[in-house]
């Protein structure tokens, strides 16, 4: 069995502040709408 991938995404106050905070969201709904939300773990 393949392991899902994994995405990493900065979450810190200095990254959050520059938007971050706003491309969770984008990339939950990219990968539900592709039908990858269970292939890909997002990591924060």
């Amino acid at each position: 069995m393949i392991s899902p991938t994994s995405i990493t995404l900065c979450m810190g106050s200095s990254c959050f502040s520059r938007g971050n905070g706003k491309n969770l969201p984008r990339i939950q709904e990219f990968l539900k709408d592709h039908g990858l939300a269970a292939k890909v773990t997002l990591k924060g």
